[in-house]
């Protein structure tokens, strides 16, 4: 069978077309392919930027630091969150000690409600390391009591459904203190099966802890181990694959190499990046490409909000900022910045609280769709009061703010429209919807629409 290589422009219609992550993989191992990838425009469906990974379609690559020198052979994770505790970890010392530790000392165990190493809430005040060191290692040791006694431990044959089973297990998980099992605690465990997954549990348990204590040891003894930034790649159902191994030497690393995954992604690239949803949820800032430009169909923030917008401004192609739509999920009263906001026309914005007029007044994109429970705004003259200053600023044509109300009734919504034209005699009614003039030709409607069994409420300012 003859073969025959594509020409340039065969090969070029040929890459532009494939799944990113394959034009990242033939553009590590053929140099001729890489200058013709950064010359093809790169589609992307979904971006996901968040702590220690990059997920660019279905393709997730993580950067994650770990101890490869451990007495199993078994590398051991000590970036990311600790699965006791719920702790975040960037970066370790020489002897792998976590640097949420060398920043505030070890948590727990002072009089607040914090957990400790272990993930235990215990309000004991012990003052010094020392200390605290000597309860962890007394939890220890309880630890592999409780897995003595999960080996002896054989469940009555008690006939119960699976369901009743698994009910009495998650209670046995839910148990959370550092004392060995009582009896009627160890009864929870109803057959075999989920005795055996109990032990399984502990001795996974018991390894955590001993890994959280072993940076303690080291540095008792000096030893410095051996740590190493693997990057990974996960793609759908398929096993994990590490694509590079770095060793790690000091504070900043990991960071860095996850800004070096971006610039071998992004940069260089002759034409902006095209992602449809691009989602950015880091704590930890990885600055991006300085030569990056993407063109955004949706971009979403869910945490870190201002500091996020602020991270990827400078990469936005102007463009996104008058098509796309900006989607932000506040939580936890985070203060944003409304200036930086507004360079979106388009907003989709929630928060933890029922909508109220100031946090209205401080969007100046040109159409908010709020999703908000805007029920009590509207129980009150907060609306009278935003149709009052939109008049007098003048909106311009085109503005567009829309509240769901959570309200199914549409004596409801016809009830509102009724106030608007009581408050302003110059309005005037139309179908579903009471026009005020404004100035320059333009009035300001309210409108409602039915929407999956609630009624939105619409503010546009129109022309007449």
């Amino acid at each position: 069978m003859n073969s025959k290589r594509l020409d340039n422009d065969s090969l070029k219609m040929v890459i532009e077309y494939m799944d990113p992550h394959t034009r990242f993989l033939l553009s590590s191992r053929i140099p001729s392919i890489s200058v013709l990838d950064r010359a093809i425009p790169l589609k992307i469906g979904r971006l996901v930027i968040g702590d220690h990974f990059i997920k660019v379609n279905e393709t997730e690559y993580k950067y994650e630091i770990y101890q490869v020198d451990c007495k199993d052979e078994i590398p051991y994770r000590v970036s990311g969150e600790c699965k006791l505790n719920g702790r975040w970890t960037c970066d370790v010392d020489e002897f792998g000690i976590r640097d949420y530790i060398t920043k505030a000392g070890l948590p727990g165990n002072n009089g607040n409600q914090e957990k400790n190493l272990f993930g235990f809430n215990d309000l004991e005040n012990i003052p010094t390391e020392k200390g605290h060191l000597e309860k962890l290692k007394r939890i220890l040791i309880t630890e592999k009591q409780r897995y003595d006694q999960l080996l002896c431990y054989r469940p009555e044959n008690v006939s119960e459904s699976k369901k009743e089973e698994r009910e009495s297990f998650e209670k046995f998980k839910a148990i959370c203190h550092d004392l060995v099992y009582s009896d009627e605690e160890l009864e929870l465990l109803r057959s075999e099966k989920f005795v055996n997954k109990a032990i399984e549990n502990t001795d996974e348990r018991i390894k955590q802890m001993e890994n959280e204590l072993l940076p303690f040891e080291n540095r008792r003894n000096n030893i410095r181990p051996k740590f190493e930034i693997h990057v990974v790649v996960k793609r759908k159902s398929l096993p994990r694959v590490i694509i590079e191994r770095i060793v790690y030497i000091s504070t900043g690393d990991l960071h860095k190499a996850g800004e070096s995954l971006m610039e071998f992604m992004f940069s260089k690239r002759q034409n902006s990046v095209v992602v449809n949803q691009f989602e950015i949820n880091q704590k930890c800032h990885i600055r991006m490409p300085s030569d990056l430009k993407m063109r955004i169909g949706n971009l979403e923030l869910k945490d870190n909000i201002s500091a996020n917008l602020e991270l990827v401004e400078p990469i936005i192609d102007k463009t996104s900022f008058k098509k796309g739509i900006l989607t932000i999920c506040c939580k936890n009263n985070e203060e944003i910045d409304y200036k930086l906001i507004a360079k979106f026309s388009n907003l989709v914005y929630s928060d933890d609280s029922s909508l109220a007029l100031p946090l209205v007044q401080r969007f100046q994109n040109n159409r908010v769709y709020f999703l908000n429970n805007a029920f009590l705004f509207f129980e009150n003259d907060d609306f009278i009061f935003l149709l009052k200053n939109w008049l007098k600023t003048d909106k311009p044509m085109g503005t567009c703010f829309t509240f769901p109300t959570f309200q199914p009734r549409k004596d409801y919504i016809k009830g509102i429209l009724k106030d608007v034209r009581y408050h302003f005699n110059e309005a005037t009614k139309g179908d579903k919807c009471v026009d005020i003039p404004m100035r320059n030709s333009t009035a300001l409607r309210m409108s409602y629409k039915l929407n999956d069994s609630r009624y939105l409420i619409i503010l546009t300012v129109v022309p007449v």
